[in-house]
Protein backbone atom coordinates (compact mmCIF):
# COMPACT_ATOMS: atom_id res chain seq x y z
CA UNK A 1 0.00 0.00 0.00
CA UNK A 2 1.36 3.41 -0.95
CA UNK A 3 0.88 6.08 1.66
CA UNK A 4 2.40 8.90 -0.39
CA UNK A 5 -0.23 8.72 -3.17
CA UNK A 6 -3.86 9.83 -3.01
CA UNK A 7 -6.50 7.14 -3.38
CA UNK A 8 -8.08 6.78 -6.82
CA UNK A 9 -11.71 7.75 -7.39
CA UNK A 10 -12.48 4.05 -7.90
CA UNK A 11 -10.92 3.14 -4.56
CA UNK A 12 -12.81 5.93 -2.81
CA UNK A 13 -16.10 4.82 -4.38
CA UNK A 14 -15.56 1.18 -3.40
CA UNK A 15 -14.69 2.17 0.15
CA UNK A 16 -17.78 4.35 0.47
CA UNK A 17 -19.97 1.55 -0.90
CA UNK A 18 -18.48 -0.97 1.53
CA UNK A 19 -19.03 1.37 4.46
CA UNK A 20 -22.64 1.99 3.38
CA UNK A 21 -23.27 -1.76 3.08
CA UNK A 22 -22.11 -2.12 6.69
CA UNK A 23 -24.55 0.50 7.96
CA UNK A 24 -22.27 3.55 8.01
CA UNK A 25 -23.07 6.90 6.41
CA UNK A 26 -19.82 8.01 4.75
CA UNK A 27 -19.46 11.55 3.46
CA UNK A 28 -16.83 12.77 1.03
CA UNK A 29 -15.43 16.29 1.38
CA UNK A 30 -12.88 18.11 -0.75
CA UNK A 31 -10.50 19.48 1.88
CA UNK A 32 -9.27 19.42 5.47
CA UNK A 33 -11.18 22.65 6.07
CA UNK A 34 -14.43 21.13 4.82
CA UNK A 35 -13.86 17.97 6.87
CA UNK A 36 -13.36 19.93 10.08
CA UNK A 37 -16.38 22.14 9.37
CA UNK A 38 -18.58 19.08 8.75
CA UNK A 39 -17.47 17.39 11.96
CA UNK A 40 -18.26 20.57 13.89
CA UNK A 41 -21.76 20.55 12.35
CA UNK A 42 -22.35 16.94 13.40
CA UNK A 43 -21.33 17.20 17.05
CA UNK A 44 -23.94 18.75 19.35
CA UNK A 45 -22.87 21.56 21.67
CA UNK A 46 -21.75 20.18 25.03
CA UNK A 47 -21.17 16.63 23.75
CA UNK A 48 -18.25 14.55 25.05
CA UNK A 49 -15.99 13.39 22.24
CA UNK A 50 -13.00 11.05 21.97
CA UNK A 51 -10.64 11.05 19.01
CA UNK A 52 -9.13 7.58 19.50
CA UNK A 53 -5.65 8.91 18.68
CA UNK A 54 -6.73 9.37 15.05
CA UNK A 55 -3.96 10.75 12.85
CA UNK A 56 -6.56 11.97 10.36
CA UNK A 57 -8.38 13.96 13.04
CA UNK A 58 -5.07 15.45 14.13
CA UNK A 59 -4.22 16.45 10.56
CA UNK A 60 -7.52 18.25 9.92
CA UNK A 61 -7.28 20.22 13.18
CA UNK A 62 -9.96 18.41 15.16
CA UNK A 63 -7.72 17.58 18.12
CA UNK A 64 -6.77 21.24 18.44
CA UNK A 65 -10.45 22.21 18.15
CA UNK A 66 -11.28 19.93 21.11
CA UNK A 67 -8.73 21.78 23.24
CA UNK A 68 -10.47 25.14 22.75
Amino acid sequence: MKYDTLASQDSIQKTMEALTERGHLPELVESKTQALARIKELIPTGASVMNGSSRTLEEIGFVQYLKI
